[in-house]
């Protein structure tokens, strides 16, 4: 529940006023809706992981897709992204779901916004597979859904319940036995409301959640990364020249298998032969 006892400070006042400018006509209340600017760094990070744009940066495994100090090693790849985007919304080639240019006529990247699934769809049509940045994207955004959603249940349960405060309800789930019946009722509804329609747009915002997990969840699932791929690859090349097997030489495919029977995890030659061609690849990639 959001505290209305402790008065935000005017720099967030400031901030929040500005958020809510930017989404007072977004849809989905700014839900996978990504400026401009967020969506070129998103982008540029997307592709440094999938090694696609090549960045020495130290300690680079330690990043995750949403550390900003990754956007930051990366800017001069995100100011190129935001050249590619705004010229791409100029040209109606990208859509926009709010679009705001000053009287220039210059696009506000800060303000101009840009559904993921469009981003994505354009990103698709060029040859850009999404990967790792935006699958955790992704998962950020819902777990924001999730919170909204928690919250609106609990303010419309409240709004019934005038008696009860947020205080109420959360003894009420720490400590059950204590609650009365009705703090009870109310902290169960929170819990089990899951499926009620609250406003106009929530069906609109589940058939968004589930497209999108259908789109990259399913697919996280049945594969690695690019770049976990690649790790792994270059791994077993290197456990391979360590043990003093040529990967390259003939019949190699069938010894190995032969290992994987030893330990009781039989793995098929012709499985390992597929592996095995993309060593090469992979460690050369780490090289560049």
């Amino acid at each position: 529940m959001i505290d209305t006892n402790n008065e935000p400070s005017s720099s967030g006042f400031e901030d929040l006023i500005e958020y809510e400018d930017l989404i007072a006509d977004a849809r989905y209340l700014g839900l996978f809706q990504l400026t401009v600017r967020d969506a070129a760094a998103l982008v540029a990070v997307d592709m440094w992981f999938l090694g696609e744009i090549s960045v020495e940066i130290p300690e680079a495994d330690s990043y995750d897709p949403g550390d900003p100090k990754l956007r930051q090693a990366l800017s001069k790849h995100c100011i190129d992204f935001e050249q590619r985007l705004t010229a791409a919304i100029n040209e109606g080639s990208l859509k926009t779901t709010k679009i705001l240019r000053n009287l220039s006529e210059e696009l506000d990247l800060d303000k101009t916004l840009i559904d993921q699934d469009d981003l994505v769809s354009w990103l698709v049509s060029r040859g850009h597979e999404p990967g790792d940045a935006f699958e955790d994207y992704l998962h950020e955004e819902i777990r924001i859904l999730e919170k909204v959603l928690s919250e609106i249940y609990t303010l419309r349960i409240m709004r019934k319940n005038v008696e009860l405060s947020s205080r109420n309800l959360s003894e009420a789930k720490r400590n059950p036995e204590k609650a009365g019946i009705n703090e009870l009722r109310l902290a169960v509804k929170e819990l089990m409301i899951e499926n009620t329609e609250l406003f106009t747009s929530k069906m609109q915002l589940k058939n968004k959640l589930q497209e999108a997990q259908k789109n990259y969840l399913e697919k996280a699932e049945q594969k690695l990364s690019t770049r976990s791929r690649r790790t792994l690859l270059t791994i077993i090349g290197a456990l391979c020249n360590k043990s003093g097997i040529d990967y390259h030489d003939r019949g190699v495919a069938k010894r190995i298998s032969e290992f994987t029977e030893e330990i009781g995890a039989a793995v098929t030659d012709d499985t390992i032969r597929k592996i095995i061609k993309e060593i090469d690849d992979a460690i050369e990639s780490r090289l560049k």
